[in-house]
């Protein structure tokens, strides 16, 4: 099987959607998959497989693209639609399936032009226009992150379900460290005598990120540790000015780094707000099943995004944007952890590993073609 991954990125990047990329490019690879990863020329000539430290070097094709992308949205309609009308002359003669992601919410809608077949990942719900209409009817077959997506997809676009698969994102089970809670705390100048909350994450304004200020100030004996922005970026995100002393932003950390981060918590945060659709029905957060992986006690979001993903026999929940069950359910995962919840959390990490994903999506096309 020769798999063409077109996704109309910056390729490689450090965020959220250019690791799951560039990871599962290698999970296909070491499945047996021959992948070529198309891309747009887009102000990197780094090299996927060194960028990412992946353990295969992934071939990549750059399709020369202007790049407009930043030029507001005119910019990027621009940008993209010329991508994928090079896309698709330069596939015109290739023999192999095509696979894509929806990293917008349009252009990935040309790729069943082409007479062969035709996968995507659906990340979000998608607008009902004439281009996701025509995609929907003609692709072979659609992967959905969460259990939500999946279902909005079914429902307003009448996606057979024997085209529809949900398979949320996964983890590399490489990465876990086996480095001990004190020593990852002394690599990283942490307090060994203070109990610490962590949460790692981008400041994105739907993550709802200004919980995590409000419910520190309820306890404040615990540490909170935010890693993915600065002090100036979690004030602008979130509006709040008078951030805790007990609240400290770590800035952004390479991915390297964070299973350390992850193995110097006593509990690890997931967020999901109402205020957001995104966030509350749509997301399929990477960080769940790496907070599983590190066997640490999680708190939970209790959104129908994250509630899609895992159950309450692995995580402590709290209610949506409730800043008091927050605490306490902090507080309740500080002084009870369960090793049982922790053991089985962990085993879920490993049957969602990259490789796993990509074998069963392997043998889902396999069935539609």
């Amino acid at each position: 099987m020769h798999l063409y991954y077109v996704t109309n990125a910056r390729m490689p990047n450090e965020k959220a959607h250019g690791i799951q990329i560039a990871k599962m490019c290698e999970a296909f690879l070491e499945e047996g998959v021959a992948v070529t990863l198309v891309i747009p020329t887009r102000r990197t000539k780094n090299q996927v497989a060194d960028f990412c430290n992946l353990r295969v070097a992934v071939p990549t094709v750059r399709l020369y693209t202007p790049d407009f992308f930043n030029w507001g949205q005119a910019g990027f309609f621009i940008s993209s639609l010329w991508f994928f009308i090079r896309a698709q002359f330069f596939l015109r003669e290739k023999e192999g399936l095509v696979y894509s992601v929806d990293m917008d919410s349009f252009s990935f809608a040309f790729l069943p032009l082409r007479t062969k077949a035709c996968f995507v990942e659906i990340h979000s719900a998608k607008p009902v226009n004439i281009f996701s209409r025509y995609f929907f009817r003609h692709a072979s077959g659609v992967i959905a992150t969460n259990g939500e997506i999946a279902k909005t997809v079914s429902e307003s676009f009448r996606v057979n379900e024997e085209n529809l698969i949900t398979e949320p994102n996964g983890v590399d089970i490489n990465s876990r460290t086996t480095v001990s809670r004190t020593d990852a705390r002394t690599r990283l100048g942490l307090p060994l005598n203070h109990q610490i909350v962590v949460y790692v994450g981008q400041f994105y304004e739907w993550k709802g990120l200004g919980i995590i200020a409000e419910a520190a100030r309820g306890i404040p004996e615990v540490e909170f540790r935010i890693v993915g922005g600065s002090t100036e970026a979690y004030k602008r995100v979130t509006g709040i000015t008078d951030i805790p002393n007990n609240v400290y932003c770590e800035g952004l950390k390479p991915p390297a780094d964070i299973p350390l981060w992850l193995a110097a918590a006593d509990v690890l945060l997931v967020l999901g707000t109402r205020a957001s659709e995104s966030s509350y029905r749509f997301t399929a957060p990477m960080k769940v099943f790496e907070y599983f992986l590190a066997k640490r006690s999680v708190v939970a979001s209790k959104t129908p995004a994250i509630q899609s993903l895992v159950g309450e026999h692995e995580v402590f929940w709290y209610e949506p944007d409730h800043v008091e069950d927050l605490s306490s359910s902090i507080q309740e995962a500080l002084v009870a952890s369960d090793p049982s919840k922790i053991e089985g959390a962990y085993e879920r990490a490993v049957a969602h590993s990259w490789n796993a994903r990509a074998a069963r999506i392997r043998a889902f096309m396999q069935n539609r073609i």
